[in-house]
């Protein structure tokens, strides 16, 4: 992790987890899970994470959204082939949904999360 770059995650909304607390987190679990694959190494970080703390501050009762640092967890970004960053995919009951790959906006994210909560 670049320690130039904070880690501005609300640490009450957004979780960073690793490959020991995925399968409990994400896979069985039931409520929609936004596993965001996030460097803290980039411009695009701040702008993302902004994003994020928003939607999980708009919909804590009804998704997850957990961060996952690819440096500490190369494990997970070999298992779902993550190629780029920030890449988040959207789980509901340990299924993939949909998948963001790129900085994406905070509607276009809402707008899928509130499609796997109805």
């Amino acid at each position: 992790m670049n320690s130039s770059i904070p880690n501005i995650c609300d640490a009450d909304l957004i979780r960073t987890i690793g490959i020991g607390d995925f399968k409990k987190s994400v896979i069985e679990t039931q409520r929609p899970i936004l596993a965001c694959f996030i460097s803290q190494i980039g411009l695009d970080y701040r702008y993302q994470i902004e994003c994020l703390n928003g939607i999980a501050s708009a919909l804590q009762d009804s998704v997850n959204i957990l961060q996952i640092d690819p440096q500490a967890s190369p494990e997970l970004v070999g298992l779902f082939n993550v190629t780029s960053f920030p890449d988040m995919i959207l789980f509901n009951r340990g299924r993939i949904i949909r998948r963001f790959t790129g900085v994406t906006t905070d509607w276009r994210l809402l707008a899928a999360i509130q499609e796997a909560v109805r």
